[in-house]
């Protein structure tokens, strides 16, 4: 008897047909996108610069200010001084204030605007107008940083700074009104001290023979990109002076009998 078995020809019908189910039964999983509308705008990823340096905030009130502790400080409000006080004094080392393009005006009251105490070094001050102060409009110790400040119509010097600082994009005029003693200036840097891209100009006493400069710079200083003008003490007034002379000099403007460049 010949028998003939077919049921090797039914396989691959039937391997087709569980193929299939298996799809229809997952392809729900398999190609699930999710929502393609966002739920709503992306959240913010960069922080502030108070998230990732805490500032402190100085009001008109605060003032007089005395600063104890290190950090970043910044202005709220243009400031007015009442009475014959220095309006911010730095007691520690390392001591950002930005002004946050305010000023802060002596109202020919009060003594200096920005001070730093003896002893404490690495102090910047930026961004704003000193003005009308009885004495200096900024006075910062050793290794500190002045710059975008416009410092006028000061008693004494407009911006003072001590060894090895920087004054940078500076504007300083009308300052040593009072004229107390030879060797005020618009600006005023010590030894090893850089100004660069500064305007020291119109600085000059009110009444008196005494000299005024543009800029006064110490032994080593670095003078670079600066303008200096009509600084004038009865008549007669330097643009750069240098003592004893051994700064670098390149690509100023003024007029300075002793030296310039």
């Amino acid at each position: 008897m010949n028998r003939v078995c077919r049921t090797s020809s039914l396989i691959p019908h039937a391997s087709a047909l569980l193929l299939l189910l298996f799809f229809s039964l997952h392809s729900s999983h398999l190609f699930a996108q999710g929502a393609l509308i966002p739920p709503g705008p992306p959240a913010p990823t960069m922080k502030t610069l108070d998230q990732i340096e805490p500032r402190i905030p100085i009001k008109a009130s605060d003032i007089p200010l005395m600063i104890t502790a290190p950090g970043g400080y910044f202005l709220t409000e243009n400031i007015t001084m009442t009475t014959a006080d220095i309006c911010i004094r730095i007691m520690v080392p390392n001591v950002t204030v930005d002004l946050e393009g305010k000023t802060i005006d002596g109202a020919n009251v009060g003594l200096r605007g920005v001070e730093s105490f003896i002893g404490t070094s690495g102090h910047t001050v930026l961004n704003g107008q000193i003005v009308r102060f009885a004495q200096q409009g900024i006075v910062l110790l050793a290794n500190s940083h002045v710059h975008d400040i416009t410092a006028l119509n000061n008693g004494l010097d407009g911006i003072l700074v001590s060894f090895y600082s920087l004054v940078e994009n500076c504007l300083a005029s009308g300052n040593n009104r009072i004229g107390d003693a030879t060797g005020r200036a618009g600006i005023r840097v010590a030894q090893g001290g850089t100004v660069k891209g500064c305007n020291s100009s119109s600085n000059s006493p009110a009444t008196g023979n005494l000299m005024t400069y543009g800029i006064y710079a110490g032994d080593g200083c670095t003078i670079l990109n600066n303008t200096c003008s009509s600084n004038i003490g009865s008549g007669s007034g330097e643009g750069i002076h240098s003592v004893p002379g051994r700064s670098w000099f390149e690509l100023c403007t003024g007029r300075a009998p002793v030296l310039s460049c």
